[in-house]
């Protein structure tokens, strides 16, 4: 009977000892009072970084500072020439590297121009548009797949070894 409460106490202790690691652990992962929240897109997210900040803080209870980069005609490919060579022609996104260091989350949705190969042309009216369908395969994603991919992979690098909540739209 005494080698059984033993065990017990040392499973009950061990189990302590684990969920209190647990809760710290979740604790140094996301801040608790305040998220930095990026939102990246075309005019096709304008005013969603409102809407989900309100949502997140009634829901989570933190405070949220938001970063909206919902420009007009972004492209996937102009965001990540932001990212690896910070030098664009808009103001805006020379400063998207040092926000996205800082961010809980990020949010994004970008248009697939200049990100199409040459060999594999993309018809946009066709494919996003009113026209009849012509070029709009798989095959003619791959280059834009692969941009966001890099995007997603720079902005993992920018944050290091800290958490960060990712949504594509």
């Amino acid at each position: 009977m005494k080698k059984l409460s033993i065990q017990n106490a040392v499973v009950l202790l061990s189990s302590l000892v684990l969920l209190l690691a647990a809760c710290s652990a979740q604790k140094a992962g996301m801040p608790s009072d305040r998220w930095d929240v990026v939102v990246i897109s075309d005019s096709s997210l304008w005013e969603l970084g409102e809407a989900l900040s309100a949502r997140i803080e009634q829901d989570v209870g933190v405070q949220v500072n938001l970063e909206s980069f919902s420009i007009g005609g972004l492209s996937a490919g102009s965001v990540l020439e932001a990212l690896q060579n910070a030098d664009t022609d808009n103001y805006r996104l020379e400063q998207l590297p040092a926000v996205l260091q800082e961010a809980e989350m990020v949010v994004m949705f970008v248009n697939p121009e200049m990100s199409v190969d040459p060999q594999k042309p993309l018809e946009m009216g066709g494919c996003f548009f009113y026209d009849l369908p012509e070029s709009c395969g798989p095959e003619t994603f791959e280059k834009y797949i692969r941009d966001l991919e890099a995007i997603w992979q720079e902005i993992f690098e920018l944050r290091g070894d800290q958490p960060i909540i990712l949504r594509a739209t």
